[in-house]
């Protein structure tokens, strides 16, 4: 029966569910970490599956909160994660860890780093508009593109969605198109959308995309949303029914 733990890491006091192979030695005052993975559901399954340690990880102090010897089922992993609700495990930590890396210097970030007060996804207008204000510093814009690019995709709607669902909460996407239209939050001129077009083309096999390929593939994306968070729209009424022309919502433009 697999044994697991529920460590928080020293520096930043995130909290998160490891195998106790992933405990650097018996001391267990360090363990290693996926950082580069950014997928949510990847790290999960990293953790149910004990996925092996390899040499990219880099080992972190981290203090053990708990442990449980569960079996490698749902409903064993469960009772571990029920103790962390409420927490934005993966966002948090990986921001945090981000923040340690480049404080210590490592190339891989090339400086990049949150500010404290920013937590991906970002939920709300006022959020977009906080962390816009931070892309004024150019620096920071372009560590932003390099971490974005970092996420690949194959083709531009895979590396569109893997962006976008990092950045963005469906629940917030719903209330945004690319044009602002119809008193939606416009992402189309802010300077987030030209990290994310900028990040699209670092990717090699996306790189030939332009910013109206990428408009049109964010805004595909951010209609999705409604079904995503199982908001769909009400039928519009017939100009028949209506006696007027009705005005349709716009997310392509």
């Amino acid at each position: 029966m697999p044994l697991f733990a529920i460590v928080e890491f020293q520096e930043s006091k995130s909290v998160a569910v490891i195998p106790s192979s992933w405990f650097c030695d018996e001391e267990e005052n360090q363990c290693y970490w996926p950082s580069r993975v950014t997928d949510a559901m990847r790290i999960t399954k990293m953790v149910s599956k004990q996925s092996d340690p390899d040499s990219t990880w880099p080992a972190w102090d981290i203090r053990v909160l708990g442990k449980a010897a569960v079996p490698l089922r749902k409903s064993g992993l469960k009772k571990i994660l029920t103790l962390l609700e409420g927490i934005k495990q993966t966002q948090r930590i990986h921001t945090a860890l981000i923040q340690e890396m480049s404080r210590q210097g490592d190339t891989t970030v090339e400086d990049f780093a949150l500010p404290g007060e920013v937590s991906f996804p970002l939920s709300s207008k006022q959020e977009l508009e906080a962390f816009d204000d931070h892309l004024q510093d150019e620096a920071f814009k372009k560590g932003l593109v390099r971490f974005l690019a970092d996420f690949g995709g194959r083709t531009l709607e895979e590396t569109l969605k893997r962006i976008l669902a990092h950045l963005l909460t469906d629940e917030f996407a719903t209330t945004c198109n690319i044009s602002g239209r119809n008193k939606k939050t416009g992402l189309g001129n802010t300077r987030l959308f030209d990290v994310v077009c900028r990040a699209v083309k670092k990717n090699r096999r996306t790189s030939t995309s332009n910013r109206k390929d990428v408009e049109t593939g964010a805004a595909k994306w951010l209609i999705g949303s409604r079904d995503r968070c199982g908001v769909r729209r009400k039928p519009l009424p017939s100009k028949e029914a209506s006696g007027e022309a009705t005005e349709v919502d716009s997310d392509t433009d």
